[in-house]
């Protein structure tokens, strides 16, 4: 967490948007789909040929394990990610364990505008979207959840500065 100045106080903390799990857990589902056909090509083939049965059902069990502990890292590792908004500044934190520690600062004088987009009917229903803000270069907060009030939250620590 950063460290704030004597006169800074956090107007918002905001974790992204739930909705980072889902293609995480689409791909855990179809190659757990895959190892439990490799364990049942096992089962099926034991009779008939040996090898191929060992071989697909040490398959199945290498690609479950590396499956399961690929997703629940990814789950654990995403979970770190947050947006707070502060009265002169605005942090966005990834962190990964093991593999990442990012902390973005972008101060609020250095900001021209900001927008939060929403495309599409998923974001619009889910209320989720992109944060970009226009300062020298490009950056974009996605999964931000609730964007249009985050970005009221940003324009009024800007009027206030």
């Amino acid at each position: 967490m950063p460290i704030l100045e004597s006169d800074e106080r956090i107007i918002r903390n905001v974790d992204t948007h739930w909705m980072k799990y889902a293609l995480p857990t689409i791909v855990f589902v179809l190659l757990l789909g895959i190892s439990a056909l490799l364990f049942y090509l096992a089962a099926f083939s034991a009779h008939h040929t040996m090898w191929v049965s060992h071989g697909t059902f040490l398959a199945g069990i290498i690609l479950a394990t590396v499956n399961h502990h690929w997703f629940f890292h990814h789950l654990l590792s995403d979970h770190f990610t947050d947006i707070i908004v502060t009265s002169k500044r605005i942090i966005y934190l990834r962190e990964s364990l093991y593999f990442q520690n990012d902390i973005q600062e972008i101060p609020l004088r250095r900001i021209k505008s900001v927008t939060g987009e929403k495309h599409g009917i998923l974001q619009t229903l889910l209320n989720y979207g992109t944060l970009r803000f226009d300062i020298d270069i490009g950056i974009t907060i996605p999964f931000a959840p609730h964007p249009h009030h985050l970005v009221k939250d940003i324009n009024e620590a800007l009027a206030m500065k």
